[in-house]
């Protein structure tokens, strides 16, 4: 049973302008009208139960220290525990270019110390002039 409140209902919720609806025009709504507004309302409640994951971006350089990595592998752990994806970038810069395979290893012990609450999701790999992968947490 279809009340008149429910096809304002409708209609506002549809977009359109609120009708003046007497007796005779409440018959003519389709079956098909009414199932947009159900899709609607179904699609609008999906949207609501979907949760965002964003991909936060560290970067390093291949000659960082010790304190600086920590610093960095820190503010991973917050990005990690709040559900976002980490892409660790390390960019090459000049001459750096010439040692590419050396520094391979800051990525791999990034990973590592991160290996506790993350796990790497795309492996280290050359892009440009930086190489980069990613981490997300731990199921």
């Amino acid at each position: 049973m279809i009340t008149h409140g429910m096809i304002i209902r409708i209609k506002y919720n549809m977009g359109r302008k609120e009708l003046a609806l007497n007796e005779s025009t409440k018959e003519n709504y389709t079956q098909r009208e009414i199932g947009k507004y159900e899709l609607a309302r179904k699609e609008k409640e999906a949207k609501k139960k979907q949760k965002t994951v964003e991909v936060k971006e560290v970067r390093l350089s291949p000659n960082i220290e010790t304190n600086d990595l920590n610093t960095k592998v820190n503010n991973a752990k917050k990005f990690i525990s709040k559900g976002n994806k980490v892409k660790v970038t390390l960019r090459f810069r000049g001459r750096e270019m010439a040692h590419v395979q050396q520094s391979k290893h800051i990525l791999d012990d990034f990973a590592q110390m991160l290996g506790d609450i993350a796990v790497i999701e795309k492996p280290a790999k050359m892009e440009g002039r930086s190489m980069s992968m990613v981490l997300t947490e731990k199921r």
